[in-house]
This record gives C-alpha cells, structure tokens and sequence, in this order.
C-alpha cells in the first residue's frame, strides 16, 4: 500500500481528535474534524473535497487491519491512499 500525508499535523499525542459532521452537497463533499491545539485548546479541521463523486465512511472496525501497518504511525488527520486501500480489497 502507498499512502501520502495531508494537510496539518495533529499538534499533540494525548489528545484525541473526532468526526464532527460531515456534509454531502452538490457543492462537494464537507467533513469538519474536532480536535485540540498544542495548547490543548478546541480547534476545528475543515475539509473539503469540490469534486467528490463519491466516498465511503469506514467504520473503525474497518480501519484497524490498516491503523496496524506503519503507514499510518504519524500525527496526521489526513491520508490520500495511492494504491492497495480499501477498494483493493472489494475488487
């Protein structure tokens, strides 16, 4: 599997980071993550995706074959998923 880092770092370990809403609209596709700053301060991580078709929520369930490899060891909300994801295993 290949995977590329997006976006910001996560500022710190001990703070957990969750899904506050996401909106799927013909203007594309919103997600807003809750998370903290390196203060430990609420902050909000909004993206979006103008040219989303489509998209799949996965449950955690669903990640954790993936959370297990090294791929996805670093502070980060974001992945883009070159090849071998999850679309891989359905085909």
């Amino acid at each position: 599997m290949e995977v590329e880092e997006l976006g910001s770092l996560y500022f710190h370990e001990r703070f957990e980071s969750d899904i506050e809403s996401i909106n799927d609209s013909a203007n594309g596709l919103f997600i807003i993550i809750e998370s903290k700053d390196e203060l430990g301060k609420d902050m909000w991580l909004k993206l979006s995706f103008e040219l989303s078709m489509a998209y799949r929520y996965l449950d955690e369930a669903d990640l954790s074959y993936y959370w297990k490899t090294d791929l996805f060891s670093s502070r980060y909300h974001v992945y883009q998923i070159l090849n071998g994801g999850w679309w891989m295993v359905e085909w």
